[in-house]
Order: C-alpha cells, then sequence, then structure tokens
C-alpha cells in the first residue's frame, strides 16, 4: 500500500506543477489572448484531475482500512445490534407515550440505521478480502 500511495502522491505532484506552471503563464499571458486562454485551460484540468486523484486515493484508503480492520467492524456491529435490541425492548417494556420508551425508540432506531450501515460496511469488507486474497494466490 506504501508503494501505491508513492505512486498517488508522485502524480499528485505533478499535476500540482503543472497547475501552477499554467497558472503562472496564465497570469503573464495579454487579458484576451489565446496564450492566456490555453494555460487556463491546462490549469484548470489539472486541478481537476488532481481533485480526482485525492478521491481516488481517499476511496482506496477508505477501503483498505476496511478490509484491514475487518474484525473490529464486526465486533462494533455486533455490540451495535445487541444495545439496539435491548433499547427496543426496554421502549417496550417503559410504553409508547412515556418518556422512557420515547428515548429508548430513539436509541432502538439510530442503533438499527448504525447496524445497517456496518454491515453494508462488512458485507463490503469480505468481498473485498476475497478478491485481494485471490489476486494475490494468481
Amino acid at each position: 500500500m506504501r508503494k501505491f500511495s508513492k505512486y498517488i502522491y508522485l502524480s499528485l505532484t505533478v499535476f500540482f506543477m503543472i497547475s501552477s506552471i499554467s497558472l503562472l503563464l496564465a497570469w503573464f499571458g495579454g487579458e484576451h489572448s489565446v496564450f492566456r486562454n490555453l494555460f487556463n485551460g491546462i490549469c484548470f484540468y489539472a486541478a481537476l484531475i488532481g481533485v480526482f486523484i485525492i478521491c481516488i486515493h481517499i476511496s482506496i484508503l477508505t477501503l483498505y482500512f476496511i478490509v484491514k480492520y475487518l474484525r473490529y467492524i464486526y465486533l462494533l456491529l455486533k455490540y451495535t445490534f445487541i444495545v439496539s435490541a435491548i433499547s427496543l425492548l426496554l421502549a417496550w417494556f417503559g410504553g409508547e407515550a412515556s418518556d422512557f420508551g420515547i428515548f429508548f425508540i430513539g436509541i432502538s432506531f439510530y442503533g438499527t440505521l448504525i447496524s445497517i450501515f456496518l454491515s453494508v460496511i462488512h458485507l463490503v469488507g469480505l468481498i473485498l478480502s476475497i478478491v485481494f486474497k485471490n489476486n494475490s494466490k494468481a
């Protein structure tokens, strides 16, 4: 992963330098010249490509983090589900109209949403770990 990050940083540095030099050259050009328009376009697209590379790098690092710490995500999912189930039971015992019941219904609702989100993350991590293990054998 370090080698991959090194190549990403290298390409980001190159696109940043291209964008900076083009911006400087466009600044030295005349106000309505073709020279200025050309280097403004180069500057814009180099910056846009740099932003896309940053987004791709962040998403790859996030997926790597998910695969690396998959067991902790599973533990978090398990405990969130348990807390959500207990709070749903307490809300049922507390009654629908009481403050106690409303409080635990809120905890149960958001715990369920977090559990669904963590289960999707865990599923993506499992699929990615299978893909990475099969690619390393090939």
